[in-house]
């Protein structure tokens, strides 16, 4: 996983000012997935999931997008956008 996030990644989802909302999960002190919404247009947000491959299938993406969901709606988001990609084994 930490091959896959960027370097830079978790010093700029952490900066204060930061839009939107970024929530990851960490086992064993190993970071197993990142799930972020921005806001893009007015009451709409963007959000990404990312997993690790071997913590696919266990409810966990789907845990993260419930609770980004519920912050995006108490901060006025209406909608959630997502393009979702396959990655080649």
């Amino acid at each position: 996983m930490r091959a896959v996030v960027h370097a830079g990644y978790m010093d700029r989802v952490t900066e204060p000012g930061h839009p939107g909302r970024t929530l990851v999960a960490v086992v064993d002190d190993s970071l197993v997935a990142v799930a972020e919404y921005i806001p893009a247009d007015a009451g709409d947000a963007e959000i990404a999931v990312l997993i690790d491959d071997a913590m696919h299938h266990r409810g966990l993406g789907t845990l993260l997008v419930e609770h980004l969901a519920l912050n995006a709606a108490d901060e006025g988001v209406r909608e959630l956008v997502a393009d979702v990609l396959r990655c080649a084994p």
